[in-house]
C-alpha cells in the first residue's frame, strides 16, 4: 500500500502515462530522488503534519511546505544569513514573525532541493531577499542557472516551489 507521499507521486506520474510500481526511481549523490529512464521528467515531493506538496516539472525543481508554528529566531539567527534574519525578526507582531520565518524557510528548503544538494548545502550560502514589490530575489554562486519561486499559503501551511528556468 502507497503511502499519501507515494499516492502523491503515483497520480504525478500517472500525467505522463507512467506507474510509480513500473519506474526506476534512483537517487543523487544528495539523496534527491529521480527517474533515470524519463531525464525530461523531474520531481520533487514534501510534507508536513496533515499536508504533502508533490510538484513535477520539465526542469530540476524542488518543494518544501512547512506546518506554521512559532518563529524560531534562534534558529533564524544561527543559519540565516544576516538579512534574512532582520527580515524576520524586524516583523512587527508575533504572527508577522511566523509568516516571515516560514516564507524565508520554505523558499531556502526549496531551493536546496532544487538544486539537488540538499542540506549539504549550508543555509547561509546563499540569500532570499523579500524586494519592498513582494518579489522573491536569489543571491547565490551555486551554480550559473537562473531559479524562479512560487509561494502558496494553505491556512497555516506555507508552501514554496523552486524551479529551474531554462533560458
Amino acid at each position: 500500500m502507497l503511502s499519501p507521499p507515494g499516492i502523491l507521486l503515483d497520480l504525478g506520474l500517472s500525467r505522463h502515462g507512467l506507474r510509480e510500481k513500473d519506474v526506476l526511481i534512483a537517487c543523487g549523490p544528495e539523496g534527491k530522488p529521480y527517474l533515470p529512464e524519463y531525464p525530461c521528467i523531474h520531481f520533487n515531493l514534501s510534507h508536513s503534519e496533515k499536508l504533502v506538496l508533490g510538484v513535477f516539472a520539465e526542469s530540476e525543481v524542488g518543494c518544501d511546505v512547512e506546518w506554521m508554528q512559532q518563529a524560531d529566531l534562534a534558529l533564524a539567527k544561527k543559519y540565516f544569513c544576516p538579512g534574512e534574519y532582520e527580515y524576520v525578526a524586524g516583523q512587527q507582531g508575533e504572527q508577522r514573525q511566523k509568516e516571515a520565518f516560514y516564507r524565508i524557510w520554505t523558499l531556502k528548503e526549496s531551493f536546496l532541493k532544487a538544486t539537488g544538494l540538499g542540506f549539504s548545502l549550508p543555509l547561509n550560502d546563499f540569500e532570499i531577499r523579500m524586494e519592498e514589490n513582494g518579489k522573491v530575489t536569489l543571491l547565490q554562486q551555486v551554480d550559473e542557472r537562473n531559479y524562479q519561486f512560487e509561494e502558496y499559503r494553505l491556512g497555516e501551511y506555507q508552501a514554496a516551489v523552486c524551479y529551474v528556468k531554462e533560458t
